[in-house]
């Protein structure tokens, strides 16, 4: 089976935003760059070292874990130069006016190097890369959007029926939380029989809703290119099977709605996406270099399960 992150050099992504530096401004704008670290544990570093909260630190997005990846990320003024961190460095550049946030992001290079490539990955991919160039590849949300998905620690429904008690356990029983600042400020309040929900972070919350989210909308769309094509292949995933088309896509709507119950509004996700600026090349027989540009929130390792990954559905 193709190798898609055998080395950390071998998945790059570079952020592309629709801001300029200033020489003044209220927060810094710099560059991050990190390899084998989250993006979470680097700003929880970041805000310790500057001694500022977490709130503070603006982002666009969050990065793969496993890559070497360039991110812009806004700071209230500090005097640092280039700030450095296990597996990160972070460079200012300049100023702006207001915090970085998602809006500013235009779109991620990719560069990615896919190894011991089988015949079957190479048929699929020489199948499919036209029709991924001139039509796009469904929005699905990537695996990693759910790597903290864990049934026995989600803890959304017992948060909205007011079980404070069941959502601290819930926390404590996560040991991949045990790393964050705020963790032994619930196990104490825990302790002591303090089941106070201000004591939960936002961005925990915020976090299992988009999950859900997420779900939500690989389902529906799954569903409905299921529906609609006769020509198809499929990936497992955790909602069952994501299809995706082996024809021209034309028959679904350009968006589908999700409710978001945190912010009780919808919003709205392209179902297709087509990659810019695609290129390829072959290193060696079993060795495939790739670059492509993607717009915000969608995830190449979609687009590279497709191409190299997926199965066809014989009728």
């Amino acid at each position: 089976m193709a190798d898609l992150k055998q080395r950390l050099s071998d998945f790059v992504v570079k952020e592309k935003i629709n801001l300029k530096p200033k020489k003044e401004g209220k927060y810094i704008l710099a560059l991050l760059k990190k390899w084998g670290t989250s993006t979470f544990d680097v700003i929880d570093d970041i805000a310790r070292k500057l001694k500022i909260s977490i709130s503070e630190i603006g982002r666009c997005g969050i990065k793969d874990k496993n890559a070497i990846t360039y991110q812009y990320l806004s700071i209230p003024k500090r005097n640092f130069n280039i700030l450095k961190g296990k597996n990160y460095v972070l460079k200012p550049l300049g100023f702006i006016d207001h915090p970085i946030s998602q809006k500013n992001l235009v779109f991620n290079d990719f560069e990615i190097i896919v190894r011991n490539l089988s015949d079957f990955e190479k048929e699929n991919f020489e199948s499919r890369i036209d029709l991924v160039k001139y039509f796009g590849f469904p929005n699905y949300y990537g695996k990693q959007r759910f790597l903290a998905y864990k049934e026995k620690t989600f803890f959304l429904k017992d948060l909205e029926k007011g079980n404070i008690k069941s959502v601290f356990e819930k926390i404590l029983s996560n040991r991949k939380l045990k790393i964050k600042p705020w963790y032994k400020n619930i196990l104490k309040a825990y302790q002591q029989g303090n089941f106070d929900k201000n004591l939960i972070p936002i961005t925990e919350i915020e976090m299992q809703y988009s999950i859900l989210h997420a779900l939500e909308f690989n389902k529906k769309l799954s569903k409905l290119i299921n529906e609609k094509y006769e020509k198809k292949a499929y990936l497992h995933s955790k909602i069952g099977l994501l299809y995706f088309p082996l024809e021209k896509i034309l028959k679904i709507p350009e968006k589908l709605e999700i409710f978001d119950n945190y912010y009780k509004k919808l919003f709205k996700r392209k179902t297709i996406v087509k990659p810019e600026n695609f290129e390829y090349e072959y290193l060696d027989n079993k060795t495939l270099k790739l670059k492509f540009s993607l717009p915000k929130g969608s995830y190449a390792t979609v687009l590279t399960s497709f191409l190299f990954h997926a199965v066809n559905l014989n009728k």
